[in-house]
């Protein structure tokens, strides 16, 4: 039995003998039975020539840290080399998402208000966004000459406006003159610390300007009592009395009496007495504003003041209001 299956197998070794004679001989080992997993996008048996890249199946390590390093330094590289491009030729190579176009801002000062018709500007600032974008022939005008005249376009009204450009030479410092003082201060009612601002516009060789932000009104001590068809009324301390149709007035301190009464009326301290309506002084707490029928501006200093159109001085003491009548006298809140 055991003859015949040789037999057979020589027969079929006989019938496919290229075929046997070219399979690798089995191994009984546990560890030539395991399969791979691991994914490759090549195949080793490929042909290839002898200057292509090795290319790892295996585990990459920290070659992708390494990778993501030498990206991050080639970027440093390509930022240092736009800075010193945009130092050389004066073209900017960063792109942003957004960015503030009022590249100039400033806050006015006193002086800045002042006769001296002039805005004084940064050396610096208008040198790195105005200076380096005007032709040679208009830098040296500004520098050396009378100066460059410039068109300032008003972003709030809408309106164009001329000022001259020049440099002070023994400051070093850049101003703009001519129309400020009337062009924008006065008709802009611009006031110390409001905050304004400009930039430069390549397309239409203009200056753009822009007020940004007014400066907080302060009220101080004192009460404030706005009259029908007036503008707020601004007190540093004290009181403040203010007419019908009339201008607000202003004062430092003490109180204010207004009445048109023949003879002085005498009250006491936080009272009011009220001539022709009663005989009684009223109690009132201090810091407490009254309008007068008065036909022009009173002007008080610090103490116990009569105002209107008396003729006779009437004494009064601290925190303590004397009227003619009560029909104009509080507006409405």
């Amino acid at each position: 039995m055991i003859q015949d299956q040789q037999k057979l197998t020589q027969d079929l070794l006989s019938l496919f003998p290229n075929v046997i004679r070219e399979m690798p001989p089995i191994s009984a080992s546990e560890t030539d039975c395991l399969v791979s997993t691991t994914l490759c996008l090549y195949d080793p048996t490929w042909p290839k020539s002898s200057d292509d890249t090795k290319i790892s199946c295996g585990p990459r390590g920290n070659t992708g840290t390494e990778e993501k390093e030498n990206s991050l330094m080639k970027l440093k590289l390509l930022s240092n080399e736009g800075r010193q491009e945009e130092e050389q030729y004066g073209v900017s190579t960063e792109l942003t998402l957004c960015t503030d176009p009022w590249t100039i801002k400033k806050k006015l000062t006193i002086s800045d208000r002042s006769r001296q018709n002039c805005l004084l500007l940064n050396p610096r600032t208008v040198h790195s966004h105005i200076m380096r974008y005007l032709p040679e022939v208009n830098q040296k005008m500004v520098q050396e000459g009378s100066g460059l005249t410039v068109d300032v376009y008003d972003h709030n009204t809408h309106t164009t406006h001329q000022m001259l450009l020049t440099k002070l030479t023994r400051r070093g410092s850049y101003v703009l003159s001519g129309g400020w003082l009337m062009d924008f201060v006065i008709r802009r009612a611009l006031k110390a610390k409001d905050e304004i601002g400009m930039y430069w516009d390549l397309s239409d060789s203009k200056l753009h300007f822009c007020v940004l932000s007014r400066a907080p009104t302060r009220v101080g001590s004192g009460s404030v009592l706005a009259v029908p068809s007036q503008a707020p009324i601004e007190v540093s301390s004290g009181s403040v009395l203010a007419g019908p149709s009339q201008a607000p007035i202003e004062i430092s301190s003490g109180s204010v009496v207004a009445s048109p009464s023949q003879a002085p009326i005498e009250v006491s301290s936080g009272s009011v007495v009220l001539a022709g309506q009663s005989q009684a002084p009223i109690e009132i707490s201090s810091g407490s504003v009254l309008a007068s029928p008065s036909q022009a501006p009173i002007e008080v200093s610090p103490g116990s003041v009569l105002a209107g159109p008396s003729q006779a001085p009437i004494g009064v003491s601290s925190g303590s209001v004397t009227i003619a009548s009560y029909s104009p006298l509080l507006a409405d809140p």
